[in-house]
């Protein structure tokens, strides 16, 4: 099983995690991204920032972060636009290209290993991209997809939103896509796994229910056709509204799920109502 966590410091994810990151203020965002960035460069890490505004203006906040002038200006950290580094789905649009900018992200891992790094580390500042709802469902797709390269390749990520700026659900419908997070932003976390199309943790609820079905639809549409299997050994609580809600997505998928998991809950309320597209399995 994937490891997943909930932490209060982007200290000690290493070598490679995926970390999102809700944050309230410039301060706190610059924080958690000084502790991400000087473990990459610690670890031989190329570092890639990326974030909203003039690029020079961007090298100079990063450069004003306290620890990281230096690095700065020593070049291990390349500052970019969100418009210079992700692929959007047309010349004019605010939109990324989910598989465009997967693969820009793959393009810069060989370029950092070809330049003798250990691997690449991105801080991505995405608020800028996730103010509507298409922006959203686009960016919640290129989430699952560099997840699933964080497995396979030696890269890591932590993606940051402003709370303040897109509101509490906005940004939990993107930061729920990773197996690392901060606290209180969302009540649980779906994101890759080697035996999985996904992996589930955390609880499952009416409290977290719209931003559940808008994640699953966006989701299920990238895990290709026959069985949907789902690694839900972290789940801790889901209630019987959930389970039908995934079991109506997956029928709507025209597809079947396994859901795999250990929680006594889920484990008996599956026994007591019908769901005709999910199977659910105990395990240890």
């Amino acid at each position: 099983m994937r490891g997943q966590s909930v932490v209060d410091t982007a200290r000690g994810l290493l070598p490679f995690a995926h970390l999102g990151w809700g944050y309230q203020d410039r301060g706190e965002f610059h924080a958690r991204a000084r502790e991400y960035i000087l473990d990459g460069v610690g670890a031989g890490q190329w570092v890639q920032y990326v974030g909203d505004g003039a690029q020079e203006d961007l090298r100079v906040e990063v450069a004003e972060i306290r620890d990281l002038g230096a690095i700065v200006r020593a070049g291990h950290i390349e500052v970019s636009t969100v418009g210079d580094f992700f692929m959007y789905d047309s010349e004019t649009s605010a939109t990324i290209d989910p598989w465009g900018s997967l693969y820009a992200c793959t393009a810069a891992v060989e370029k950092a290993l070809d330049g003798g790094y250990t691997g690449f580390r991105a801080v991505f500042d995405s608020s800028s991209l996730a103010r509507t709802a298409g922006q959203r469902a686009a960016l919640a797709g290129f989430e699952y997809l560099i997840d699933k390269q964080i497995r396979a390749l030696p890269f890591a990520a932590m993606c940051a939103y402003d709370l303040g700026e897109l509101g509490a659900a906005a940004s939990a419908e993107l930061l729920c896509l990773h197996s690392h997070v901060n606290p209180h932003v969302t009540p649980f976390q779906l994101y890759s796994d080697d035996a999985a199309a996904f992996a589930l943790s955390g609880q499952l609820d009416r409290s977290c229910r719209e931003v559940l079905e808008r994640t699953l639809q966006r989701i299920l549409e990238l895990t290709g056709s026959g069985d949907v299997i789902i690694d839900g050994r972290a789940l801790t609580f889901a209630d019987h509204n959930s389970l039908l809600l995934l079991d109506r997505l997956v029928g709507k998928k025209a597809s079947t799920a396994v859901l795999r998991t250990a929680c006594p809950t889920v484990l008996r309320i599956a026994e007591l109502i019908e769901l005709p597209h999910v199977r659910v399995e105990a395990s240890e």
